[in-house]
């Protein structure tokens, strides 16, 4: 699907660009400002990955045996407000389908934490701005610039690679949710400091009492070696 037919690049701000707006006004001193150099920092990766963006657009016209997938963190949850817009404009043609709780899978964590802690060097999901997956191959090639070179990681325990297998993941039955209170609290601090029509998401979400908040307690499997 091409977003950019329906809006374009950079049209909505993300949460660092909106973060950054409400800092501006109030900084004096943006050179030495860690916010601000953070954000030169966003603004220039931002700026690449359009750049790539397109790069990947005319290569896949071109590359039928290779695929090329595009995604657009920073603004999934604004989609689902564009689904009846897209199938209009394409007279019916293309078929949206709306992610329901089902699917979503809950993944274990497979990864061997005696390669991880011998790692050097080592690379963060949250720096991570392309990934390559090759066939019959269980490592991951990632890029942390886009103009970079590709760099192979291999993260997997031992019997997995052994066996060519990973079992699969669960799949999700039920919203996990969270609190009423915090629901509550969510939305009463976003009111101040976005747009109207980005509350719905946050509205809507799924309340579960009895979920255990994920930002004091991980809430995962532990994973032996």
């Amino acid at each position: 699907m091409n977003i950019s037919f329906f809006t374009l690049l950079g049209n909505e701000e993300c949460e660092d660009c909106e973060s950054f707006k409400l800092h501006q006004p109030t900084c004096q001193d943006s050179a030495s400002c860690d916010t601000c150099i953070s954000y030169k920092l966003h603004k220039q990766k931002y700026e690449k990955a359009r750049k790539c963006y397109q790069e990947d657009v005319d290569l896949s016209t071109k590359f039928t045996e290779k695929a090329f997938y595009s995604a657009d963190l920073q603004k999934v949850i604004m989609l689902p407000h564009f689904i009846d817009c897209i199938q209009l404009a394409n007279s019916g043609k293309v078929t949206v389908k709306p992610m329901e709780v089902t699917d979503f899978y809950k993944y274990i964590d497979h990864s061997s934490q005696h390669k991880l802690k011998k790692s050097t060097n080592r690379i963060y999901l949250k720096d991570i701005v392309s990934v390559e997956v090759r066939r019959n191959n269980f490592n991951l090639f990632v890029k942390t610039e886009h103009d970079g070179e590709l760099r192979e990681i291999g993260f997997l325990k031992m019997k997995h690679i052994k066996s060519h297998s990973i079992p699969d993941p669960i799949q999700n039955s039920s919203p996990r949710g969270i609190t009423e209170a915090r629901k509550s609290a969510i939305i009463s601090t976003l009111t101040r400091v976005i747009p109207e029509n980005r509350l719905p998401f946050w509205q809507n979400l799924h309340t579960n009492d009895n979920s255990i908040d994920l930002v004091n307690i991980l809430d995962v499997d532990d994973c032996d070696e």
